[in-house]
């Protein structure tokens, strides 16, 4: 906000970033910030620039989770794998994501989610039980012990 503020009162977007760079001790945020940078100052699409870094930014996730799952499954200590069911973001597609990320794993809870006037975000659903005996029924051969939590069954 502040930046969008002092691009307002008359600096340069490319000013305006520079300092936002300064401001923030992130890698991943000043990578991003130089990446739009330098399309504003190419004449490139900023929008272009930010879905690339959107997508750079997930997949760069994607991996340091993978990388962290690799570590416990590995760890020889007791761990287990839970995940909230929220309908916005949980699918059939994503679940079979999922199988091939957790495999080999020991324990896997699939954990009701419940909104309630606290959540972050009001408009997430839960999955229903028919639904996430599907998702169990997917994963199931990918670990050794998978349980509904939070469901009644």
């Amino acid at each position: 906000k502040r930046m969008l503020d002092e691009v307002g009162y008359g600096k340069s977007l490319t000013e305006g970033l520079r300092d936002l760079m300064k401001r923030i001790p992130s890698k991943s945020v000043c990578n991003v910030i130089l990446n739009i940078i330098e399309a504003n100052e190419f004449g490139n699409s900023i929008e272009g620039a930010l879905t690339n870094q959107i997508n750079y930014l997930t997949d760069k996730r994607i991996l340091d989770i993978k990388e962290s799952i690799n570590i416990l499954k590995t760890s020889g200590i007791s761990y287990e794998f839970r995940t909230t069911l929220v309908k916005e973001f949980h699918n059939e597609e994503r679940v079979k994501e999922m199988k091939d990320i957790i495999k080999g794993a020991k324990k896997m809870y699939l954990q009701h989610f419940v909104s309630s006037p606290n959540c972050i975000n009001p408009s997430l659903h839960e999955v229903s039980l028919e639904d996430a005996k599907k998702f169990k029924e997917i994963l199931q051969d990918s670990v050794e012990f998978i349980s509904l939590r939070g469901y009644e069954e």
